[in-house]
């Protein structure tokens, strides 16, 4: 299967999203899938070795176009790698839109979300989901997706309090390699 992650954030940056998506895409290479990621380029950062193929693009700032330009990146991609399945790390903007796009190309979308592209705390200004516009396309992406990856109980409600399907939801919590720390 030829499988495609879109990600607003990637390697050589670290965080959580970032090593989720690059060790599960390790795994599904080993599998024998083709996988690629499409991912923003950083200027100055060392590449990166790695079993699966890496497409870099410029990312646009807010006041440019900014979805149609990151929904052009993907069409490319999709016309280039013909993938099978997109996976989306972030509710918005990557997985708005890859729904825009699933409706013109229709292929299956599993949307995890991640962090304060899904959590509101307005007390702190904390999350996306704060402005109501991006709140809307946040909820609109989550009910076009064929699945959705909660990563934690908390995750899970702010997803059903947006408006995923709980019959979508598949509870794949982020952990830890223990051999490492053992």
């Amino acid at each position: 299967m030829k499988i495609c992650f879109f990600m607003s954030t990637f390697l050589p940056k670290i965080g959580g999203a970032e090593l989720a998506a690059h060790y599960l895409a390790e795994d599904l290479t080993r599998e024998g899938h083709r996988v690629t990621v499409l991912a923003p380029f950083y200027r100055g950062k060392r590449k990166i070795k790695t079993n699966y193929v890496i497409h870099r693009f410029k990312y646009p700032p807010r006041w440019l176009f900014f979805e149609p330009i990151l929904l052009l990146y993907l069409a490319l991609e999709k016309l280039i790698s013909r993938f099978d399945l997109l996976h989306v790390y972030a509710t918005y903007p990557s997985g708005y839109c890859g729904s825009i796009l699933k409706k013109f190309f229709r292929f299956p979308l599993i949307i995890t979300p991640q962090g304060a592209d899904i959590q509101k705390i307005p007390e702190i200004g904390y999350g996306l989901r704060l402005d109501p516009r991006v709140e809307k396309k946040i909820g609109l992406a989550l009910k076009r997706a064929d699945a959705i990856v909660s990563i934690s109980d908390s995750i899970k409600r702010d997803i059903v309090e947006v408006g995923g399907d709980p019959k979508k939801i598949y509870d794949i919590p982020n952990g830890v390699w223990v051999d490492r720390f053992a």
